[in-house]
């Protein structure tokens, strides 16, 4: 046993170190005559698997790199025809998906020393910038990965100052090149490489070129109901900001946080806000989330109509603007019969009304039968009519007794091809425009067995202007006219019978009921005019209720501080005391002078019509059904006392006129 292990010990030492020398490797130093090249790409980072071509003299040569060196031997330099001092005509160092590059350094071979090169290969293409669709945001350092490639395939690129490099190799650049920029909130697809071409060779120049159009991960396209462009909304996808691009909203949301049920919000002041469910991307390369607003308007008026005639001009009507007050309105549009009001909240706070813009009617504020408030862009649409719209003319036919006549025609500005009246029985309604009326004479009523009667027409300049209004007094058979209407300039009466009525009355709507009045004796005008735009005052009111409503006068009884007994207006006062249709003052005055309320003129023209007590229901728009006067007020609506509007006005001032048109209706 002692001679084995004396004859093996020799090997049982040499082994393991003959294991040493033949597992060890020298570092790579070259040897004399060796060519050394150091192979890199444009941004530094060591290549392997690159080949060296060697030619000096025809003859050429292919060496490996490895780790970033490639050692062409001595040996190998001198199989191509090097010889010492001679210049080495050929050193490309290649790499597929790199530019071929000629290394640099000693080129002159020199057989007794090493001879040291560098190569620095450049990509073979190079992306940037990365931008996205809409917006056109620069993504280019944003993106987590980016790779370049065709449809064969795609290689990863390195993100270096604002290019991302790309060694992409032969095989994927034979087609049209193309880039995938990854980043969450966006769509990972392949997009083409802007500027860039296809590659065949090694040898090939190196490309550049830019994506272009990456999609957001989630897009909104606003339009409204009528397919319109939709501007300037808030939108919200998951609860993150979108940003708009011409009326597209492009939204950046991470995956984890789409896929919400009502989270796509569209929100645009003067339309209704607009949810939807989002899509639930649960990878970027999941296709975008799309979406259209079709936002509807705030309001939309379905109908629009005329006074008596009910004559339905929606599609007519030239411009409709709806609001609250003339400072705070907005423009509607039309589509398909019906108009489409974008109205902002600040302009529809309060009841809302419109003013209807046609030739040939008036264009004055209107309520509505029905509407309703908006506080807040996520309420309902409103959707009603609008109704009364009134005629720039009207005129009532009678004969020069008084009486009705029917069966007449009416024409305003015939001579000029103004539209037809049209006629209700009485009342004859003319749709005439401003451009027709305003002449002499050209108010024309006829009718077979009567005398023709003409007056001159009102000039309405402005669609705003308050319509013309006329009462025609035809004589039959050709007798004298009885009434007279002159020109509106001329301050002087006009005779009919006995009874002196003055001329200004002929131009206001209310005309033939101040004439009802003067003819009943109820009034007896302000000198020689009646002035129907002034303002009534507090005893003028009372002289008007207690006549047309016929109740019998007393002379005595207590009266108030400032009301003398001369006073003309003295026997009314102390009646309208005593039935109880005022009480004055707490400083026990009446205050004659003072000009009267519409509220407090109807209380007293209907104290003997309506119980307070009873319950009732109020169309108005303006008033509050627990305020004193909401009973007298809705009664006079509801007997057409007023115009037909649905806006009453309490607390405004009545004028003469709107007092005798109240007070004829009720006369007894």
């Amino acid at each position: 046993m002692t001679k084995f292990i004396r004859r093996a010990l020799p090997f049982l030492i040499a082994g393991p170190l003959l294991a040493i020398i033949l597992f060890y490797q020298a570092p790579a130093f070259g040897a004399v005559g060796d060519v050394i090249i150091t192979v890199t790409d444009e941004l530094g980072s060591s290549l392997s698997g690159a080949t060296v071509t060697i030619n000096c003299d025809g003859v050429a040569t292919t060496v490996l790199a490895s780790n970033g060196t490639i050692t062409v031997p001595s040996a190998t330099a001198t199989s191509v025809g090097c010889s010492e001092g001679e210049t080495i005509t050929q050193l490309d160092v290649e790499k597929d998906g790199y530019v071929t590059t000629a290394a640099t350094g000693d080129l002159i071979w020199n057989a007794a020393a090493e001879n040291s090169n560098t190569a620095s290969l450049p990509f073979a293409y190079k992306v940037g910038p990365i931008s996205t669709e809409g917006p056109d945001f620069t993504i280019t350092n944003s993106a987590s990965t980016v790779t370049a490639g065709d449809s064969n395939g795609q290689n990863s690129c390195t993100m270096s100052g604002s290019f991302w490099y790309c060694p992409v190799v032969l095989a994927n650049s034979a087609n049209v090149p193309t880039g995938t920029a990854v980043l969450d909130g966006y769509v990972e697809e392949a997009r083409a490489l802007i500027g860039a071409s296809s590659r065949s060779a090694n040898g090939d120049a190196q490309v550049s070129g830019n994506i272009a159009d990456v999609k957001f991960g989630h897009k909104v396209t606003g339009v409204d109901e009528l397919g319109n462009d939709l501007t300037k909304a808030t939108v919200t996808v998951g609860g993150v900001a979108c940003t708009e691009s011409s009326s597209v909203y492009y939204c950046l949301v991470p995956l984890a946080s789409d896929g919400g049920t009502s989270d796509v919000v569209i929100t645009k002041n003067g339309f209704v806000t607009t949810l939807q469910d989002s899509t639930d991307r649960t990878s970027n390369v999941d296709v975008q989330g799309s979406y259209s607003s079709g936002s509807l308007y705030a309001y939309k008026i379905t109908l629009i109509e005329t006074e008596a005639v009910f004559a339905d001009i929606t599609t007519d009507v030239t411009e409709l603007v709806l609001g609250d007050t003339a400072d705070e309105e907005d423009t509607c549009i039309l589509s398909s019969a019906t108009w489409y009001c974008p109205v902002l909240l600040a302009n529809s706070d309060s009841v809302p009304s419109a003013i209807v813009t046609l030739d040939g009617y008036v264009a004055r504020r209107r309520g509505f039968e029905e509407i309703t408030v908006r506080t807040a862009n996520t309420d309902a649409q409103v959707s009603t009519t609008l109704t009364s719209i009134q005629y720039a003319h009207k005129v009532i036919t009678k004969t020069s007794t008084g009486e009705v006549l029917t069966a007449a025609t009416v024409t305003i500005g015939e001579d000029f091809g103004a539209p037809d009246c049209i006629d209700t029985g009485l009342i004859h309604y003319c749709p005439v425009g401003p451009f027709y009326d305003g002449r002499e004479n050209d108010v024309l009523v006829t009718r077979s067995g009567f005398e023709d009667w003409t007056t001159d027409s009102l000039d309405r300049d402005l669609h705003s202007d308050v319509h013309g209004a006329y009462i025609s007094a035809n004589a039959q058979e050709r007798s004298t006219v009885v009434v007279e209407v002159v020109d509106e300039t001329v301050d002087e009466a006009v005779e009919a019978g006995s009874i002196v009525i003055p001329s200004d009355i002929y131009f206001s709507p209310e005309a033939n009921f101040i004439i009802d009045l003067y003819e009943a004796g109820v009034v007896e005008g302000r000198g020689d005019s009646f002035e129907p735009t002034a303002h009534l005052t507090r005893a003028e009111a009372l002289k008007i209720i207690l006549l047309a409503r016929g109740y019998e006068l007393i002379d005595f009884g207590t009266s108030f501080k400032d009301v003398s007994l001369t006073a003309w207006y003295f026997p009314y006062v102390i009646t309208a005391k005593d039935v109880g249709l005022v009480q004055g003052y707490s400083d026990l005055t009446f205050r004659p002078n003072d000009p009267v309320t519409r509220d407090e003129y109807v209380k007293m023209l209907l104290a003997q019509d309506v119980d307070p007590d009873l319950a009732f229901e109020s169309d108005l728009l303006d008033v509050d059904p627990d305020k004193w006067y909401a009973p007298y007020a809705e009664y006079a609506h509801d007997l057409g006392l007023d115009d037909g509007d649905l806006y009453f006005i309490p607390g405004g001032l009545i004028t003469r006129a709107e007092a005798a048109r109240m007070a004829a209706i009720m006369m007894d």
